[in-house]
């Protein structure tokens, strides 16, 4: 829970960047800056040829049994990040001009695509550094040096540089600068972790064709689902306007939230997954599952139907009223992120119990249709139609997944308490909604949050919750 906080704090840090920028920029700026951004996000869950994956899978095998293997494992890990980083980022910075002015038709993003280039291999690096950190079993760590140290420092850098240059010129200048800060914090952590990792001694190549083996493997899968979860934004910049761009990067924001508790909950468990797999423990993996599973809709539903009941009062009132042509779009999407959010831990399920291959099936399939769809529905409906095909591919995705995997390890994901909790979602916004409280500014959105929360909570209590999760509750409220 503590890696969960952690990155909660960290990508709401990175996110107050962005609403600042959003609000700087207006929405056609904004919508040149996120392309960027966006590619550089992307660049950091896949570039790293899902060396965080293999790091963690052979690592957690070599885990306090042997360390002169273990620190062969994550050193050739990183050195094979950090090189992928380099090339991918010297091609984007050659090829920019094309990008810019052929492939988005925006000339004005060409500065942009080359300076974010620049932070590519820094990007890569942190994400097996906090995989490698994650090792160890205290999580909090990784997510420090990955969620809170780069954002923070990019919000510092940003206030502290912004008199100096342009708004947009800055926040590049930010970013940059603390991908690299961030990198020195997580060798530095990772050298605490593993004792010896920096030493000069020989390094053994005997675990390379296995750990590449499996890393390629996972991350073509890995790939396509991130850019299934953060692509359609780039495809909103192929297929639209600037301004389209800017308004689906804000309302992207605003859903984001499921995201960041997610991926906290995924770090943490996946080096779980991977020993009871290494273990032969089936019966673990779905009881980790469910339970995970359970907890993410614990937390996220509220956010989510406070999101979907006060659409158009939190566009309004963190981007401003140029952004409130977004308000359909994030409803849409909104519900689109409760499909994410109960399908989400599956792809750490396949990754890390040797089902990787059947994760880049599915991912290949729902790569196709998302380009196709969005090539057919942004054009005539445009952020509208980019919040639909996002919202459906989630649904089918999650769908196709849960039936995998119950092929593949005999279990289902989902229990009558997995039911239990949208049932609590659902009564708790027709009681918000025949209620008729009207939200208009963000304080009174915050008290509307807390109702939906507390009322949530009670229904959930009422309905019954699983025997693990109740007397895990009532051992918390004892204390």
């Amino acid at each position: 829970m503590t890696a969960t906080a952690g990155r909660i704090l960290g990508r709401a840090v990175g996110y107050l960047t962005q609403i600042y920028l959003a609000r700087l920029l207006a929405p056609e700026g904004f919508g040149l800056f996120a392309i960027g951004w966006t590619l550089l996000r992307l660049f950091s869950i896949a570039g790293h040829l899902g060396l965080d994956f293999g790091v963690i899978k052979f690592g957690s095998k070599y885990w306090q049994r042997d360390t002169q293997k273990l620190r062969n494992v994550v050193l050739m890990s990183l050195a094979g990040a950090v090189l992928s980083g380099v090339i991918c980022g010297s091609a984007l910075y050659v090829s920019a001009p094309w990008m810019a002015g052929t492939f988005f038709q925006k000339p004005d993003l060409k500065p942009i695509l080359q300076s974010l280039a620049i932070a590519f291999p820094f990007a890569t690096a942190l994400r097996v550094m906090a995989a490698a950190g994650s090792l160890s079993g205290k999580m909090f760590g990784g997510a420090v040096i990955e969620d809170i140290a780069q954002p923070v420092l990019q919000l510092a850098l940003f206030f502290f540089l912004f008199d100096m240059k342009t708004p947009i010129d800055t926040a590049l200048l930010s970013t940059v600068i603390s991908y690299g800060l961030s990198v020195l914090l997580g060798t530095a952590y990772v050298a605490w972790v593993i004792p010896g990792l920096l030493e000069f001694k020989p390094v053994s190549f005997a675990d390379i064709p296995a750990l590449f083996q499996y890393s390629l493997a996972a991350i073509l899968g890995v790939t396509l689902g991130a850019f299934n979860l953060w692509g359609d934004r780039l495809l909103v910049g192929y297929f639209g306007t600037e301004t389209d761009t800017g308004i689906y990067q804000s309302i992207s924001v605003i859903t984001i939230f499921t995201t960041i508790v997610l991926s906290g909950l995924k770090i943490s468990v996946a080096p779980m997954l991977a020993a009871m797999h290494h273990d032969g423990d089936l019966a673990g993996i779905q009881a980790l599952a469910r339970s995970v599973t359970r907890w993410a809709l614990c937390l996220c539903c509220p956010i989510l139907l406070t999101i979907f009941l006060y659409a158009r009062t939190i566009i309004v009132g963190i981007f401003g009223i140029a952004y409130e042509s977004g308000t359909t779009a994030l409803l849409i999407l909104t519900v689109g992120q409760l499909f994410y959010v109960g399908f989400g831990l599956i792809d750490q399920i396949f990754l890390m119990s040797g089902g990787q291959r059947q994760w880049l099936q599915i991912s290949v399939l729902v790569f196709v249709l998302t380009v196709l769809l969005d090539a057919v529905l942004v054009p005539r409906l445009h952020v509208i139609g980019a919040s639909l095909v996002s919202s459906a591919m989630m649904l089918l995705m999650g769908c196709i997944s849960v039936m995998t995997l119950r092929h593949l390890l005999q279990f289902w994901l989902f229990n009558r308490f997995h039911i239990r909790i949208i049932v609590a979602m659902v009564l708790t916004g027709l009681i918000m909604h025949l209620t008729g409280i009207k939200v208009e500014t963000i304080l009174g959105l915050g008290t509307a949050a807390f109702l939906i929360t507390c009322l949530f909570g009670l229904l959930l209590f009422a309905l019954g919750l699983e025997q693990s999760d109740s007397a895990l509750l009532r051992k918390v409220f004892r204390k």
